[in-house]
């Protein structure tokens, strides 16, 4: 993951700084998009994998706490700006639609890891984290993937989806893999009713309940031989 974020930081994202950009008028043209998107999606980018930290999560709770506000709050700038860009510009429907289908489910998830986390559901807030900062890498595997494979939006729009797909459905498999490697030991036998449950005297030894009415007990009907 650091080096293919370094890939992408050196060989993506630097080369837009060069003036002699032909990708320069673009940026220029929606830098007040564009920045704000930037700066939330590195914060949320380098703030995550701390938040994964066992250690600091107990030495530190309050540190973790603030990181995880700074994280959310990064991420729910960012999704709507990068659902905005292609909208603002636009582009292919398909383009638009996998823009929207991969920043939106970023958001959901995040959304959602954040309201249980406020309900106090833990282990369900971790999953939901892992998944959201799954989402938060996949932009890195998006660009390494365009960098490698250059296509053009239709069938960019497309491969976002599926991208975004795979980095969930990986993400649960990663999370249940004890589960799908570990073979649960075999449930005991059911033990025999103790003899005494089939004795000809267990009406005896267990007599029958009395109805409570009124504050009395009323024990079995008397008959009249009795």
């Amino acid at each position: 993951m650091f080096f293919m974020g370094l890939f992408v930081l050196a060989l993506v994202e630097i080369p837009y700084l060069n003036p002699h950009s032909r990708m320069r008028p673009h940026h220029l043209e929606i830098r007040w998009l564009l920045l704000p998107h930037l700066l939330a999606g590195s914060i949320a980018m380098l703030s995550g994998p701390i938040q994964f930290s066992s250690r600091i999560r107990r030495r530190f709770p309050k540190l973790h706490r603030i990181l995880g506000r700074f994280y959310v709050g990064s991420v729910l700038i960012a999704a709507p700006l990068a659902m905005s860009i292609p909208i603002y510009l636009g582009q292919d429907k398909f383009y638009i639609g996998g823009t929207i289908a991969h920043a939106g489910t970023w958001f959901i998830a995040t959304l959602v890891a954040f309201l249980i986390a406020r309900n106090r559901n833990i282990p369900q807030h971790r999953q939901w984290m892992i998944r959201s900062y799954a989402l938060t890498f996949s932009f890195i595997v998006v660009r390494v993937f365009s960098k490698f494979v250059p296509l053009p939006d239709p069938e960019f729009g497309i491969a976002d989806v599926i991208i975004t797909l795979f980095v969930l459905l990986a993400t649960d498999i990663g999370m249940n893999w004890q589960e799908l490697t570990t073979r649960r030991a075999s449930a005991p036998a059911l033990q025999p009713l103790p003899d005494i449950l089939a004795a000809e005297d267990a009406a005896s030894k267990f007599p029958e309940p009395r109805l409570v009415v009124g504050g009395r007990g009323l024990g079995p009907r008397r008959t009249k031989e009795s």
